[in-house]
């Protein structure tokens, strides 16, 4: 995938109609070097993958279906009494010698962060499919 094509289709709005494009929220960087206030985190969703940009800061992410054998949301919940819980929602990413990465939107998506994996399920699932990748599996963990 080519990552700064597909981020400047989106900048120029030249947004083909397969993709699915997620604007986030800018944080707190005054601090930061080299980072505009134009700088608007931005999360593609392609037919062959996705891309992540927050700043010129942090280095772009790009994930292409092709690298993966499988993909699956994985949602893990603590309860620690009193009301408090904590959740864990991230995908787990496994390649086809079996090695798991874990992904999850950066905090700049987070009101958006269950789109978003639904969006991306969607995605491999189609990319899957039109591949012929017999191997799909697409499920949802929870532990």
């Amino acid at each position: 995938m080519n990552t700064e094509k597909i981020l400047l289709q989106v900048y120029q709005n030249a947004i083909p109609n397969s993709w699915e494009v997620f604007r986030g929220k800018k944080h707190d960087i005054n601090d930061l070097p080299n980072v505009s206030d134009n700088d608007i985190p931005i999360l593609v969703i392609t037919p062959e993958g996705w891309v992540e940009y927050i700043n010129a800061y942090l280095s772009i992410n790009s994930f292409s279906f092709a690298d993966y054998k499988e993909i699956y949301l994985r949602v893990v919940e603590k309860d620690f009494g009193d009301d408090n819980t904590w959740t864990l929602i991230d995908l787990r990413l496994i390649l086809p010698d079996k090695t798991q990465r874990f992904w999850s939107p950066q905090p700049n998506f987070e009101d958006k962060e269950i789109l978003i994996f639904q969006r991306v399920i969607e995605a491999f699932a189609r990319y899957s499919l039109l591949h012929n990748n017999s191997n799909l599996n697409v499920t949802i963990q929870d532990v």
